[in-house]
């Protein structure tokens, strides 16, 4: 390596009583600083000296260029001290470089003095291309069964020439790269990330080490090996905290309970839920048999971790399981039918690439979560996720023993996050508006006699006019499918949704036409009567022709008012010839809560007031049928 220093004399600057002095460079730094031409890949240095005048000085050193280094960087100067610097100029690229050099010098009472210089180089020799890796080594620590690492190898090109890479990790149980490049080309002053990602997949405790071959075209760096060192050491026990939202929820374990929850018969489901038991309303198993800890009634002796369970809760809470983890693909026992399955893995995953077991086998009938939504070997409506601490309804042509699938990177969700409808009409709130059990609807497509927007809703009703289950219909396919919700067997004051063998109805809502319309099925499979875990599969069709883009409106609103409105609402409509009307103010779930039925529906124009007086702040809706047609607003009560 070439290299030159420049050795340099000292210059003592003379202050008179009443200045303040400045420190003196030399060579002076109030005109460029020139160094001579360097080869690429070598290093010039010269020599700065700096003599403090008057009093005590920190000197601080910035330069805006890479290729120029200052060191050290910040020294402090007596008032009569000599002190050496030293400037190197190490070229990346081949020509011209220019930089600029800010110095400060603060003064002990706080007061500074800026400086600013030009350094000159010219680099000169061949132009190539030169790899930079950050970080050189990567080591980390795993303490838990659900922990994931994810971390960035940064690849720079700091030469003159494109750079040319390959890279590559070893095969190894836990890590692997997160995207499927594998290389490039980098042009000067460019770089790359390589994200490297731990699975849970994870080895025994103790110590493991992978390697990341990076091959690039840089002469004087052919092959350069990240190390990565992983240290796992994961307690025998850990515990899994499962959210519970308010109303039902499905839940299962990944664990083996400690002993302090087991006896005789097994994990006592009493011991397990005591922390939260004032916040259970009933549990409830695949069976059938269920607990009632008002009632201090436990009819689930144990729990059994190859099953999973329904949980309703008064408020939102948590449950903290605590155990060794069961293996991810330990087999499951499924029965002819419908099971309550539990999730095994430690790791989040798409629930239809989890169960390729299933579907590649031809055995799986049906899948749901908590929510409802499902999915079916040949439709896949609400994308549900598999994640620890839930349960999954299967139904299987047979009995046969079932496996989880391994992790898919591309499909991990960090946090589940449920999944909004995203109703702007029929208002159907799929996180609280459901009961323990449904039935899966689906509409292979919608025909109408002219086109649905993307973003139109349809919607079920009981035959009290009750709402149990919403979708969006997408204008790309036409095809949408929801679970509908029945009613609640363990609690007598309230009709959650549908009795078994009620009839189906369903509305949809245009947002371009503003009108509901009802919607007609013809049934592919099922039946249009609502069975607890069923399915219907159907075609719609909706009549639009004739509504109110061709036919004088028979029933016309002409005020409704106050809206907010206290106590009371005032409607003022119209009707151009004789029909029957039925007008009904609704909960923003679809409950009916007040009625009127006109009795003279004879052409004029009527008035009349709905109490409400007894109702509680909120939004509700207010809808006028007639004709098989329907007009509805939102309101809000205020009080």
């Amino acid at each position: 390596m070439k290299s030159l220093f420049l050795f340099t004399f000292l210059t003592c600057l003379i202050l008179s009583i009443t200045a303040i002095g400045q420190p003196q460079f030399d060579p002076p730094i109030d005109q460029p600083i020139n160094f001579p031409d360097t080869d690429l890949g070598d290093v010039s240095r010269l020599g700065l000296t700096v003599m403090g005048a008057g009093q005590l000085w920190i000197l601080q050193f910035e330069v805006n260029d890479q290729a120029f280094l200052v060191e050290p960087r910040e020294r402090i100067v007596g008032a009569r001290e000599a002190v050496e610097f030293e400037l190197m100029f190490a070229p990346r690229r081949a020509g011209q470089v220019q930089a600029i050099m800010t110095v400060t010098a603060i003064v002990e009472d706080g007061d500074a003095l800026v400086f600013e210089v030009q350094l000159n180089g010219n680099g000169i020799g061949e132009d190539r291309p030169e790899i930079a890796v950050e970080p050189e080594e990567f080591q980390l620590e795993i303490n838990a069964h659900e922990q994931r690492e994810s971390f960035i190898i940064n690849v720079s090109n700091i030469g003159n020439e494109v750079l040319e890479i390959e890279w590559e990790l070893d095969v190894v149980e836990w890590a692997y790269l997160r995207h499927d490049r594998r290389g490039g080309e980098l042009n000067p002053g460019s770089n790359v990330n390589i994200f490297i990602r731990t699975t849970h997949d994870l080895p025994e405790n103790g110590g493991y080490v992978a390697n990341l071959t990076i091959d690039s075209n840089d002469p004087d760096r052919p092959e350069i090996i990240v190390p990565i060192s992983m240290i796992v050491d994961i307690p025998e026990f850990t515990t899994l905290a499962i959210e519970l939202r308010e109303g039902w929820n499905m839940i299962s374990s990944n664990r083996e309970f400690t002993e302090d929850f087991v006896d005789d018969e097994g994990p006592d489901i009493q011991l397990i839920f005591e922390n939260i038991i004032e916040q259970i309303s009933h549990i409830k198993d695949w069976r059938g048999r269920f607990c009632s800890p008002e009632f201090d009634y436990w009819g689930i002796s144990a729990w059994e971790t190859d099953q999973g369970y329904q949980v309703r809760t008064l408020e939102e809470t948590e449950l903290e399981v605590t155990g060794s983890v069961i293996p991810w693909d330990r087999e499951i026992f499924l029965r002819r039918g419908w099971n309550i399955a539990p999730y095994y893995p430690t790791y989040d995953n798409g629930i239809r690439d989890a169960l390729n077991d299933l579907i590649e086998r031809d055995l799986l009938i049906l899948a749901k979560d908590g929510y409802g939504r499902f999915i079916h070997p040949e439709f896949i409506f609400g994308d549900p996720s598999a994640f620890p601490g839930q349960g999954y309804m299967l139904k299987v042509t047979q009995n046969c023993r079932f496996s989880w699938g391994p992790e898919f990177w591309w499909q991990v969700n960090d946090q589940f996050v449920p999944e909004e409808l995203g109703l702007s009409h029929f208002g159907f709130d799929l996180k609280i508006a459901h009961s323990s059990n449904n039935m899966s609807v689906i509409f292979r497509c919608i025909e109408a006699d002219g086109v649905i927007s993307d973003g139109a809703e349809i919607a079920c009703f009981t035959e009290h006019n009750k709402i149990t289950g919403a979708g969006i219909i997408r204008s790309s396919d036409q095809s949408v499918g929801f679970a509908v919700w029945g009613d609640e067997l363990l609690t007598d004051d309230v009709v959650e949704g549908f009795r078994v063998g009620e009839r189906l109805t369903f509305r949809m809502w245009d947002p371009v036409r503003k009108e509901e319309y009802p919607v007609s099925i013809t049934v592919v499979e099922g039946e249009n009567k609502y069975s607890e875990n069923g399915i219907l599969i159907c075609d719609g069709k909706v009549e639009t022709t004739g509504s109110s883009d061709n036919l004088p409106e028979q029933f016309t609103v002409t005020a409704m008012y106050p809206n907010p409105f206290n106590s009371s609402l005032t409607m003022n409509y119209y009707l151009t010839e004789s029909i029957d009307i039925h007008v009904g103010l609704y909960s923003i779930d679809g409950r009916l809560l007040k009625s009127v039925f006109p009795s003279d529906n004879t052409p004029g124009e009527y008035s009349f007031t709905i109490d409400a007086s007894d109702l509680s702040a909120g939004i509700y809706v207010i809808k006028a049928e007639y004709s098989d047609r329907i007009q509805s607003s939102k309101l809000v009560l205020l009080k």
